[in-house]
């Protein structure tokens, strides 16, 4: 099936999700739709801190094969900074997001 008679489909999230990833390269791979998925950050890509445990976090899922994944470089800091900055250390999180700003 050429990808003109394909449904196209585009997700967008904060960044790779190892939960969402095989989801994306199976809906890809059966052929009825042509996915792509637009990150707003590479945060979960290179193992990030987990300072509660104190060493890098690796998902053990490819988090960005058989499917069309793009990175929005120019927002990413400014994303991962509004998105992280919503949650308390404890993981809760803050009652108003517009008072953190």
């Amino acid at each position: 099936m050429s990808i003109a008679s394909k449904t196209r489909i585009v997700f967008t999230n904060a960044h790779p999700i190892q939960y969402f990833a095989p989801l994306y390269a199976y809906l890809n791979h059966i052929g009825k739709f042509a996915v792509t998925a637009l990150y707003l950050s590479d945060y979960s890509v290179h193992g990030p801190l987990d300072r509660a445990f104190g060493h890098a976090v690796r998902w053990d899922v490819d988090l960005l094969s058989d499917y069309v994944a793009h990175f929005a470089k120019e927002i990413c800091l400014r994303m991962n900074r509004w998105y992280f900055d919503r949650f308390e250390r404890d993981g809760t999180q803050r009652q108003s997001i517009a008072s953190t700003r």
